[in-house]
């Protein structure tokens, strides 16, 4: 009980800023490892991944982690400013073909206008926005990306398959400099 208690109250200042990682690694001598910790900022989102994800497909794109998208810009396919539907895997093309998949938010920043619905411009209500920085393939071998709904009160993060076709509401949302 003495053990917890000194790990709780330990932990607790690590969390706090009142003793930094080193300064603990050096006051408990070097023969006990402390693990390592990593900060995260005020209002920080570490992306979280469904378990059927089987490996990303743009991992070296991702930051996993995201405090919100200031600057950004909703892209259309032509198909869909046309008002054509098509489908998924030709618009993950054509983003790699136009170099745009890399200016494309991942799946950190969908997750965190999640968890801040105030924050999520007006431009985005009645959409589903797409984050195509954090397409997967599931345990199945089907491509899929991430999305924001912005349908209703309540914001959600869904995952949309590939092999199905976007309309004229459904762009992809890439970060404007």
């Amino acid at each position: 009980m003495r053990t917890l208690y000194i790990w709780l109250l330990v932990s607790w200042k690590v969390l706090t800023g009142r003793i930094s990682v080193e300064k603990l690694e050096v006051l408990m001598g070097s023969n006990v490892s402390t693990p390592k910790v990593t900060m995260l900022k005020m209002d920080e989102i570490v992306a979280v991944y469904p378990d059927w994800v089987e490996s990303r497909l743009t991992p070296s794109l991702e930051t996993g982690k995201s405090t919100g998208v200031k600057k950004y810009r909703l892209e259309y396919h032509p198909s869909q400013t046309a008002g054509k539907t098509i489908n998924g895997h030709a618009i993950y093309a054509w983003l790699i073909e136009t170099n745009q998949l890399p200016l494309c938010v991942e799946l950190a920043d969908l997750q965190w206008w999640a968890q801040h619905p105030n924050e999520i411009p007006e431009e985005f209500k009645g959409k589903l926005i797409y984050a195509w920085g954090s397409a997967v393939l599931n345990d199945h071998g089907n491509r899929c990306v991430p999305c924001l709904g912005c349908h209703g009160d309540k914001p959600y993060v869904s995952w949309y398959y590939l092999d199905y076709d976007w309309g004229g509401r459904e762009p992809a949302c890439l970060r404007a400099s």
